[in-house]
């Protein structure tokens, strides 16, 4: 028979089991991520997010809308909250019609903008690109494939949301020289039709909710529209878009004839670069926004706001990628390994 010590040593170590087995399976806390559409764009920002849940042990939900309309967006952030997430990243698809719901949201759990903003919304944070900038990047590259002037035909998802708004007059404000706005949150939309420069903007073109295929059948639109101009830049200012102008320019037999300008890393984009048909890409970090994301979220699960930005912005540098790279920028071939072994990873 076993002394009363010895017994208590034992019940003391199977308390002690008992309670590391009880720790080991807890569940972890739970935080969403939420797209603004369901395009390939956002597996990088999946990568990050799958990175960053092994590393900050919480476990994330990753939600991507059928298409990008706001309301269907709303009803997966009810959803969300619902189901008892404790923190909740968002690219929002109408800032100005989702701001009061959002505000709702960021009541109940710490809400952040990725990707695409609503500065209005209640939100602790954004993190993705400064769109601004990246815009004029754009319209640099646009300024080096029609150094003469020309005509342009901007295709996007669409314009409510205030990435494609400030990416556009990004562009319009390089072409035309004029200088930044105090407040990039708060821009004069340029029209249509109008001399920005030496470029006509021919007219914006969007195809949300439907996507990739309506932006093909904008693009092949635009180039009947367009066939008696000469110097022509199609600009796609989403990541489907450029594959999807030079699926169009390609099927009407057009490659050389129209200069084609994009925005995010698409491997069609990339290779296009590397094909000569597209001079270039401005590229985000949307692994980036994934990881930093689900960082912050699970920080802020914990009480900890220590790790927000003071001015509740975190900025990723946009990057420029084009055939041969050279100064600042990136060339394809580099770039397109660079992605393909982060798909792998």
């Amino acid at each position: 028979m076993k002394s009363l010590p010895s017994l208590r040593r034992l019940a003391a170590g199977l308390l002690l089991a008992v309670t590391v087995g009880c720790q080991q399976g807890q569940p972890r806390m739970r935080v969403a991520f939420v797209t603004n559409n369901p395009e390939t764009f956002w597996t990088f920002a999946e990568k990050g997010c799958a990175k960053a849940e092994k590393e900050f042990g919480v476990e994330v939900v990753f939600r991507k809308p059928a298409d990008g309309d706001a309301a269907n967006q709303t009803m997966i952030l009810d959803d969300l909250v619902n189901q008892d997430i404790k923190a909740i990243a968002v690219s929002v698809i109408n800032p100005q019609g989702q701001s009061a719901h959002l505000k709702e949201v960021a009541a109940k759990v710490p809400l952040l903008t990725q990707d695409n903003d609503a500065p209005d919304c209640g939100r602790v944070c954004y993190l993705g690109t400064n769109n601004y900038k990246a815009g004029r990047a754009v319209g640099q590259l646009i300024k080096e494939a029609l150094p003469d002037g020309g005509v342009l035909a901007v295709f996007v998802g669409q314009t409510e949301p205030l990435n494609a708004r400030q990416r556009r007059q990004g562009m319009l404000d390089e072409l035309a020289g004029k200088p930044e706005p105090k407040d990039i949150n708060d821009l004069d939309y340029g029209p249509d039709g109008q001399m920005y420069g030496k470029y006509r903007l021919y007219r914006t073109y969007t195809d949300q909710p439907i996507g990739s295929q309506k932006a093909t059948e904008n693009a092949s639109d635009a180039l009947t529209d367009l066939a008696g101009e000469k110097n022509l830049c199609f600009v796609g200012l989403w990541a489907y878009n450029p594959p999807a102008i030079l699926s169009a320019v390609r099927d009407k037999d057009k490659l050389g004839q129209v200069k084609i300008v994009g925005f995010d890393e698409n491997e069609a984009t990339v290779q296009g670069i590397l094909d000569g048909h597209i001079y270039g890409t401005v590229v985000q970090n949307p692994f980036a926004f994934g990881y930093h994301a689900v960082r912050l979220m699970a920080a802020l699960v914990k009480g900890d706001r220590s790790v927000l930005p003071n001015d509740g912005i975190l900025y990723f540098p946009h990057r420029v990628i084009t055939k041969d790279g050279g100064k600042d920028r990136i060339s394809a071939a580099v770039f397109q390994k660079e992605i393909r072994e982060l798909l792998t990873q």
